[in-house]
């Protein structure tokens, strides 16, 4: 593993080195409404530079990642052996049969009947979702009257 990957460093240092050496023919850089006057060897080097920057920002991404991960399992760790149960994400659901107003005035039950003096024994779809956070008034749907 270690030969392979010298070789192929030497292998790119030649490269980078012929490159850099010849390519001295003008180029102009375009980017979005500016204009850079360069050489091919510039275009060359700008290119090393963004996929040196790409890579790092992956690894800095892979070791934030690794350290989030390693801070939760320790966290998890210490609330266990401190005997709490860990914290459980709470989903704000609305309550079954709870009146909500929505945002014409009109008073609707999470069952998406209205209070208009028409009730369905559950015939009609939902209003809101499970995925609907509660705080917001439910959508209109063509069911609602």
């Amino acid at each position: 593993m270690l030969p392979v990957a010298i070789v192929l460093l030497l292998l790119l240092i030649v490269v980078v080195v012929g490159v850099v050496i010849s390519n001295p023919d003008p180029a102009t850089l375009n980017i979005f409404v500016a204009q850079i006057p360069t050489t091919g060897t510039g275009v060359f080097l700008i290119g090393f530079g963004a996929a040196i920057a790409f890579c790092a920002a992956l690894v800095l991404l892979a070791v934030g990642i690794r350290r989030s991960r390693a801070q939760h399992a320790e966290r998890r760790a210490l609330e266990k052996a401190a005997g709490r149960p860990a914290p459980q994400k709470k989903l704000n659901l609305p309550k079954l049969g709870k009146k909500r107003s929505d945002a014409g005035g009109t008073s609707t039950s999470s069952t998406g009947s209205s209070s208009s003096g028409s009730s369905s024994s559950g015939s009609s779809t939902s209003a809101t979702t499970a995925a609907d956070p509660g705080p917001r008034s439910p959508k209109k749907s063509s069911l609602d009257i």
